[in-house]
This record gives structure tokens, sequence and C-alpha cells, in this order.
């Protein structure tokens, strides 16, 4: 994990990282290319955005930045899955939308 762990996106969507904790805020509060897709399936939300923090806790491997995950899930189970890049987020966005999708079918 980098010494901060924090992170914006640049005018391209590729995460930089960044040490100034101010420039990081203020990103991150006004940025409007953080959310990657949010999806309704009945009742149920998928939302997958970019997280701003580096959630790989044990350093081993790239930085995982994007999160997906199934609101009000119909079973219960709030699904969350993440991500080190934003095409392997958009991918897992979808199956995600797959599965609520599934739930609702099964309700």
């Amino acid at each position: 994990m980098s010494a901060s762990g924090k992170y914006i996106l640049d005018a391209a969507g590729k995460p930089q990282l960044v040490d100034d904790v101010a420039l990081w805020a203020i990103w991150f509060e006004v940025s409007s290319n953080r959310v990657v897709a949010q999806t309704n399936v009945g009742e149920q939300q998928v939302s997958t955005v970019f997280l701003g923090l580096d959630h790989n806790f044990d350093g081993d491997g790239p930085p995982v930045l994007w999160e997906s995950m199934i609101f009000k899930a119909l079973d219960g189970d709030d699904r969350q899955q993440r991500y080190s890049s934003r095409d392997d987020a958009v991918v897992g966005h979808e199956e995600l939308v797959e599965t609520a999708k599934r739930l609702l079918d099964d309700y």
C-alpha cells in the first residue's frame, strides 16, 4: 500500500496517488466521475464507485480502488466486490446486476 493510500482520478480516469490530504478531500467532494455505474433492479440497487482509498490492506499487489455493492438485496445479503481496475469494476458491476436479476426472479 502507498504511504498515503489516497487516490484521485485524472482527466482520463486513471488513478493518481496523492499525498496532499486537502487536495484529495476537495477532489473527492466535487468530482463527478467517481460513480462508474448505478443500476436499479426492482427495489435493489447495484452501485459501483471509485473509492479514493486503497483497500488493499495487506499491501500485496496493486491498489484496490473500486467497489460494487448490491443494496437492498432481496435475500438480505448485501454483496460487495472490490477491484484494482476500472475495467474489472465495470465487469463486476454487470455480474452483480445479473445476480440482482436472479434474486428478483427467485423472489
